[in-house]
């Protein structure tokens, strides 16, 4: 099949379905040859994004549509992570490519649960000028996420204690994000400050630009 395509609304709005009384995160194993031209076409959703090539080679964008381009060519063991709400695409060098991504809502984190968890570390990265960021596996500062990434690739829903893993890995990925330099850049980091402090764990995320040119 090479066909598929992923159905977006007229505002090129992607709607991922979740499944009644799951972990409210989606999670797709994308076989870029299942896809028409090799090809993820160009939409945006609510979710965070976090990606990582398990396989092959491709070319993957985001805000397309505004001065602010940025792309790269990522291969097997890169990453990638888009902002709430922006507008993403890629597309296969080579044939074969697989890519895993996973997402959230921004009130993932929501109130009562994690009290004010939300307003202290999700609102402050919706708001700022980070668009999203490319994690190339050659640069060592990239591979702590890198390893947190390809953890959630192999975790699945039929292991005992997926939702408690889950929950553990999505927080680790949180405060690397936090404590990455062009959030510090960005003021995020302030705004978080010591709130996280409870949740123990450690990543690397930016704006427009990849962290090779960190």
């Amino acid at each position: 099949m090479r066909d598929k395509k992923i159905e977006v609304d007229a505002t090129l709005r992607e709607i991922p379905a979740y499944t009644l009384g799951e972990v409210p995160i989606f999670r797709w194993e994308h076989r870029l040859d299942d896809f028409q031209n090799g090809e993820l076409n160009r939409h945006w959703h609510s979710e965070f994004l976090f990606g990582l090539v398990t396989e092959g080679t491709l070319d993957y964008y985001y805000s397309p549509i505004s001065s602010r381009t940025s792309r790269a060519t990522l291969e097997k063991g890169d990453g990638v992570f888009i902002n709430s709400g922006v507008l993403h695409g890629c597309r296969q060098v080579t044939g074969g490519t697989r890519l895993f991504t996973f997402g959230m809502t921004p009130t993932f984190f929501s109130p009562p649960v994690f009290g004010k968890l939300y307003q202290n570390i999700i609102v402050p990265v919706t708001h700022c000028p980070v668009r999203g960021a490319f994690f190339p596996g050659a640069i060592p500062e990239n591979r702590p996420l890198l390893r947190l990434l390809a953890q959630f690739e192999k975790l699945t829903p039929r292991q005992e204690d997926y939702e408690l893993h889950t929950f553990e890995l999505v927080c680790r990925i949180w405060r690397t994000i936090l404590k990455h330099e062009v959030c510090k850049q960005q003021g995020i980091q302030q705004l978080a400050a010591g709130r996280i402090a409870d949740v123990t764990f450690g990543f690397h995320t930016a704006v427009d630009i990849a962290t090779d040119v960190i």
